[in-house]
C-alpha cells in the first residue's frame, strides 16, 4: 500500500477518532485483539483455546508488524483517547485478484465493551475510503 493515509476520521460519531496506528500502539491492539477474540468466538471454538490466548503474546507480534517497512495498512479506533479498536488490511492474497486493486480486510476487532458505539463503523469507514483510494 502506498501514499499517505487519509487524515483522522470520526464517522461513527463525535467521540470517535480513527487513525492509523503506530508501532505505540501495539500493546493496546494485542489486548483487543485477544479480548475481542474470547467475546467473539465464545461458543464457537472451544473455551481451552480462548482462554489460552496470551495479550503478551498478540502485543509482541503487533510489535513486529507495525514497525515499518508493512504491506499492510492498521488502524486504530479510539474513544476518549484510548485505543478501543482496531482494522488491518494489506493487498488481497487471492492469486485471482489484482493486490495492487484489491485491498483484504485481514481483522478488524474492538474490546467488547466498546460494541455498539460506532468504533467499528468508523474503522470500516476508513477501510473503505483507503481502499478507493
Amino acid at each position: 500500500m502506498t501514499g499517505d493515509p487519509p487524515a483522522p476520521a470520526s464517522a461513527g460519531g463525535p467521540d470517535v477518532l480513527v487513525r492509523p496506528a503506530v508501532p505505540a500502539d501495539a500493546d493496546a491492539i494485542g489486548e483487543v485483539h485477544v479480548e475481542g477474540w474470547r467475546a467473539a468466538y465464545r461458543g464457537q471454538l472451544p473455551d481451552v483455546l480462548l482462554d489460552g490466548l496470551s495479550v503478551e503474546d498478540r502485543r509482541s507480534t503487533w510489535r513486529r508488524r507495525l514497525e515499518p517497512p508493512t504491506r499492510s495498512v492498521v488502524w486504530v479506533g479510539m474513544l476518549g483517547g484510548r485505543v478501543v479498536g482496531f482494522a488491518s488490511t494489506g493487498p488481497a492474497a487471492d492469486p485471482d485478484l489484482d493486490p495492487t486493486r484489491v485491498t483484504e480486510l485481514f481483522a478488524l476487532y474492538l474490546l467488547p465493551a466498546c460494541w455498539g458505539q460506532g468504533v467499528g463503523f468508523a474503522l470500516h469507514g476508513a477501510v473503505l475510503a483507503r481502499a478507493r483510494a
